[in-house]
């Protein structure tokens, strides 16, 4: 949800108000004042310029912790199945996304395993394990849970895979 999506239901109420209970000028100017306000909230370099009062005090900064971890844990969404079109499955853009921040902070710190909780999909090959590879990750650092339907079994399933690897941390 961005800053600036709560402010829609605002100005969809003041122009349902305009136009339920003023008539003549009054409608004109209140439907005109809620749909200018849609109109704002919804163009993207107005919400831009909305949320930088909020963001800019939180500058980016380069990735650093305290102490290293054993290893990286990265949650997948579900993949697109393969179809007589496409015999292949594809991954979601936030499996996308996650897999390539946990293959840059693989490469801020090396040799870190990385536990890709994928979850079953079928006989499907591992949509992780190729993204992973992709990012340059050495396969024998890339481990696998699929056998989870939900994010509570991803937990219970990867807690399962790290204590067998002796990674506490």
């Amino acid at each position: 949800m961005s800053y600036v999506e709560p402010l829609l239901s605002v100005f969809l109420a003041i122009c349902m108000v305009g136009w339920m209970r003023f008539s003549g000028g009054n409608r004109r100017a209140i439907l005109t004042l809620g749909l200018l306000g849609l109109f704002l909230v919804s163009w993207p370099p107005a919400e831009w310029l909305f949320s930088r009062p909020l963001e800019s005090p939180y500058p980016v900064r380069p990735f650093r912790t305290p102490t290293l971890p054993q290893a990286i844990v990265v949650l997948g969404g579900g993949p697109t199945p393969p179809r007589y079109d496409q015999p292949y499955p594809v991954a979601d853009i936030d499996t996308v996304q996650h897999c390539a921040m946990a293959a840059w902070i693989h490469k801020q710190m090396q040799q870190v395993p990385i536990l890709g909780c994928e979850g079953a999909h079928g006989n499907s090959p591992s949509v992780m394990r190729e993204l992973l590879r992709g990012g340059g990750i050495p396969d024998d650092l890339i481990w696998l849970e699929d056998r989870s339907q939900n994010t509570h079994e991803n937990a219970v399933y990867g807690s399962a895979i790290l204590k067998l690897h002796g990674i506490h941390q």
